[in-house]
């Protein structure tokens, strides 16, 4: 047996080709464990999150999004409307969240934030929870004002 042989039969299986990230100003690289990407969901307060993390510029951030509920309509009540309106202005002050209104008017939420060092599951443990702790008072009020969330309600 040869030694690439050899070598090749100590390697843990299955044997698989390394991801490729591209990079407009560098070309392909090999995606290391640091670079690529991660996703993974969550449920909170009723609502579902895809989390995130993308490399730019080498660092990684973590962005979460949900789809919360639509934005209630003058005819169902103007006061609702205009407390929910007031609210997203008011979360504007948010240093790693915000909300999203679609032109579908559909309430969004969305958080990030900047992950520090090698991205590791206590890190993005640790990331998520800093934003969903920031997010929280405001999806409270927000459930308050517009009830529940009704699956049939926000968008897929």
């Amino acid at each position: 047996m040869s030694k690439t042989l050899e070598s090749l039969a100590d390697l843990p299986q299955p044997l698989e080709a390394p991801p490729l990230l591209l990079s407009a100003d560098r070309g392909p690289k090999v995606a290391g464990p640091d670079t690529r990407p991660i996703t993974f969901g969550f449920e909170y307060l009723g609502l579902r999150f895809l989390a995130e993390v993308k490399f730019f510029t080498g660092r990684p951030y973590l962005r979460l999004n949900a789809p919360v509920a639509p934005l209630p309509y003058s005819a169902e009540s103007a006061f609702a409307r205009r407390c929910v309106i007031e609210l997203l202005h008011a979360a504007r002050a948010m240093r790693h969240g915000r909300f999203i209104l679609s032109p579908a008017h559909h309430i969004v939420v969305s958080g990030e934030a900047r992950l520090e060092g090698t991205v590791t599951p206590a890190s993005l443990i640790a990331a998520t929870a800093h934003i969903v702790f920031e997010l929280k008072p405001y999806l409270e009020l927000l459930a308050a004002m517009v009830g529940p969330w009704r699956q049939q309600d926000r968008p897929h």
